[in-house]
């Protein structure tokens, strides 16, 4: 007999999705569960929605709610509303808790029982908590339980993560949402590289789709890094003044297309031209370094180092600089024998096939591939068997996860994660000039990168002055079109940013 599933939509309110570090963001996360919803509906599965509300008067909020004076979802307010791409249609049943499990309302369970449920699929925030606590009910009422790896979110994802790799087998079954509409749609097997794709949008103007990015999913992931594995003993034993001429040849090919990858930059990360052609000679410093590095064994005068590659590496890069940080990530991987595998963040995916092209131009392309996903192909690359060690750029939240994880696995890891830069202003500065740099080295590239200053340490006598001075240097700053050559301040990289900022 065929199993007859219901969607759970769990706690998808705006106060619970206005967590700046929510991860998905809370749109991403909403049209994910979106595409859920509507594809239950066309099938004739149920759909739940679970809402926390909080009593106006404190009289039913949670103890660490009450503690803290600060509850959510105050019954009657905007914060209690659902996302509006998830509001209930007509007919579905809304629950109503007060703590962590969907099922404290008898509605829920009344609501599947009556329809013939036997499996819940269970979508929304947050996955370290309230995930958590209804799939464990919904396991001990006798439900068959599928959590959409990919349809959830906590603002704690080290500890979402850890959350799904404990359930996942034991109370629950973790699947991505294309796997769960293949399931209940005919049986099929599982969409092992998945339909699922991303929609990358011009930061200058939201309304122009720039890229669809297909997603790779955890078993595409695997088989790369498989297939890449086999390969790299042949790599490793090629010699490494051969391996550095590859890679100069690499270099004349990227240098030659200067003004390609500055333009790129521009158009899909809003970077200023300014900033796009900084880093393109970053990136391209970067490689020359290592080239200049690969020096070969023989002829050293003293040969006191003996390198060795470590095997398949896994590259994971942010979007703030798709063409420099994988350059510098591909450049030393390759060069020391490694093969690797490339995810770059998804606003910078283009970016990256196009680096794809330049490498298979210069001869490289057979020792590295790239993959697009988002978190679900990040952690398959973490614990794909083959990769032998991790370097990763990006948020401070995924690298202790990362970090945690390859240090289960006993696998070498590099991470680069956010920063919290200071300037120190002594009374002998030029107030002005300081100012002037200070306001740039803030607000550049709309701040979006870990080097950014985010404090300044001013002695006390200077200080009315340096404020009004650096104030004065911020309203200055250029704000305007990425493209243009004066621009200092550019768009915002995602829309819900923006529109929070």
């Amino acid at each position: 007999m065929k199993a007859r599933a219901a969607i759970l939509v769990v706690d998808m309110q705006r106060d619970f999705l206005s967590h700046s570090s929510l991860e998905p963001d809370a749109d991403t996360l909403a049209e994910r569960i979106a595409d859920l919803v509507e594809w239950a509906r066309d099938n004739a599965c149920p759909v739940v929605h679970i809402h926390t509300i909080a009593a106006e008067d404190g009289s039913n909020w949670m103890p660490h709610w009450k503690a803290s004076g600060r509850a959510y979802c105050i019954e009657g307010t905007k914060g209690a509303e659902p996302h509006e791409r998830l509001n209930p249609a007509e007919g579905e049943t809304v629950a109503i808790k007060q703590y962590y499990s969907g099922f404290e309302d008898p509605a829920a369970e009344r609501a599947l029982l009556a329809d013939g449920i036997d499996t819940v699929i269970i979508t929304g925030v947050h996955t370290h908590a309230c995930i958590r606590a209804t799939a464990s009910d919904a396991y001990a009422r006798g439900f068959d339980v599928i959590i959409a790896e990919d349809a959830v979110g906590s603002y704690d994802p080290a500890h979402g993560a850890l959350t799904l790799d404990w359930i996942n087998g034991r109370a629950a079954q973790c699947l991505p949402a294309q796997s769960i509409k293949a399931k209940f749609a005919s049986n099929a097997k599982e969409d092992t590289h998945g339909a699922q794709s991303w929609q990358h949008r011009d930061p200058a103007n939201w309304s122009r789709l720039l890229h669809d990015v297909p997603l790779a999913r955890r078993t595409k992931v695997f088989a790369i890094a498989k297939g890449l594995a086999a390969r790299q003993p042949r790599w490793a034993r090629t010699p490494i003044t051969e391996r550095a001429r590859l890679l100069r040849t690499w270099h004349e090919i990227l240098a030659a297309q200067r003004d390609k990858w500055v333009k790129a930059l521009i158009q899909d990360v809003g970077k200023p031209r300014i900033d796009a052609e900084g880093e393109v000679t970053y990136g391209l410093s970067l490689l020359e370094a290592v080239c200049s590095s690969l020096v070969d064994e023989e002829e050293r005068e003293t040969s006191t180092v003996r390198y060795r590659p470590l095997g398949t590496v896994g590259l994971i890069t942010p979007w703030n600089n798709p063409f420099a940080m994988p350059v510098s990530k591909i450049a030393p991987a390759l060069g020391y024998g490694n093969c690797a595998i490339l995810k770059p963040a998804l606003p910078g995916s283009a970016i990256a096939d196009q680096l794809n092209d330049s490498l298979k131009q210069a001869g490289l392309a057979e020792w590295i591939e790239i993959v697009h996903g988002d978190a679900a192909a990040g952690n398959a690359i973490v614990e794909a068997a083959e990769i032998s060690a991790v370097s990763f750029t990006g948020s401070v939240a995924i690298g202790q996860r990362i970090v945690r994880r390859c240090g289960e696995l006993m696998r070498p890891v590099q991470a680069e994660l956010g920063g919290n830069n200071a300037a120190i202003v002594l009374a002998d500065a030029d107030i002005d000039q300081t100012a002037n740099d200070l306001a740039t080295a803030m607000f550049s590239f709309s701040g979006q990168r870990c080097t950014s200053i985010r404090r300044v340490i001013v002695e006390k006598g200077i200080g009315p002055a340096f404020t009004n001075s650096l104030c004065s240097a911020i309203a200055n700053l250029k704000v305007g079109s990425p493209g243009s050559v004066d621009t200092q301040v550019g768009p915002i990289i995602l829309k819900n940013e923006a529109e929070d900022a």
